[in-house]
């Protein structure tokens, strides 16, 4: 969801005076005269961007019908970020995220009293960096090895997730790709993998995965999504809003079904302590890493789900 917070201080700070949120991948424009809006008016000195397309046109002017012979100021996006502070309106910048140009005449601080904002689509690169971003808040932190593993603790044993990659799919969709470890110490580390596909709906229609357990064969398969076995898991779900479920069915029988195998080969090795229940925690990970995704999707698109 692209958001313009709009607050009573400097740098964004004090009072939320006003929230502009709109679906980012459809356009979205909007003039708002804020003296028809009960405490807007002449109270706005700076705003906070989270998530704007680039190139997007913010417009802030003294005058409430958006006339020129008064204070006013434009804005342009530069870069697609998390947040973007814009500290206040009364003097022209240029930054790598985004152009400011005032034009004064008596001040505009704390006297906006009118806005127009105007959004393109989003950019395909602009929604996987949201994608990533999401998956890294679920599933995250990620401050290890450079920003690039996060390490965790399941039942006293030790693991470790990367940061998973992000790539489209010709036609639409996405491809999450992840990377895990069991830490064993002074002993080599055990290793898996699993890529989620997902349409260009956000619902997840397969997974690859890999198992490597020192010493043994590596399992590697996938799972695909069948759509009678989701449905009916779906209905179990009941208290969830449809798509939601549609989306929790989906991961619960395909990472299920991945469980299932890997739980297989750990009791065929005799395997105990932290490999036993590193099926569990993959499972736990790729149920993170697709909700996640099909979250950024619902916020972006506004799309409903349907069943491949």
């Amino acid at each position: 969801m692209a958001t313009i917070t709009w607050f009573e201080g400097n740098d964004g700070t004090q009072d939320v005076i006003r929230r502009d949120s709109f679906i980012g991948s459809k356009p979205y424009s909007i003039a708002s005269d804020l003296k028809k809006v009960r405490g807007q008016n002449d109270e706005i000195r700076s705003a906070v961007l989270e998530y704007i397309p680039v190139n997007t046109r913010i417009t802030v002017y003294d005058s409430p019908d958006g006339k020129t012979n008064d204070d006013w100021a434009t804005l342009v996006v530069k870069d697609y970020k998390r947040r973007i502070v814009i500290r206040h309106f009364e003097e022209s910048q240029e930054t790598t995220d985004y152009s400011l140009q005032y034009h004064r005449k008596n001040g505009l601080n704390g006297k906006i009293s009118r806005i127009v904002i105007d959004a393109p689509p989003q950019q395909k690169r602009e929604l996987l960096a949201y994608v990533r971003d999401q998956i890294l808040e679920e599933v995250g932190p990620f401050l290890l090895k450079g920003g690039q593993a996060s390490e965790f603790e399941s039942s006293n044993h030790h693991y470790r997730i990367w940061t998973p990659s992000i790539t489209p799919i010709a036609g639409g969709g996405l491809f999450a790709n992840a990377k895990m470890d069991h830490i064993r110490g002074g002993v080599p580390d055990d290793h898996a993998g699993f890529g989620i596909t997902f349409n260009k709906q956000g619902l997840p229609t397969k997974i690859d995965y890999r198992l490597e357990i020192n010493n043994s064969d590596p399992l590697a398969s996938m799972v695909e999504l069948r759509g009678d076995m989701a449905e009916a898991a779906s209905k179990m779900l009941g208290e969830l809003p449809a798509p939601e479920a549609q989306v929790a069915a989906a991961l619960s029988q395909m990472s299920g079904m991945i469980f299932q195998e890997m739980g297989k080969l750990i009791r065929e090795l005799r395997e105990t302590g932290g490999r036993v229940i590193f099926p569990d925690v993959i499972q736990l990970k790729i149920n993170e890493v697709g909700y996640a995704v099909y979250q950024a999707y619902r916020q972006h698109y506004d799309e409903q789900l349907s069943l491949m």
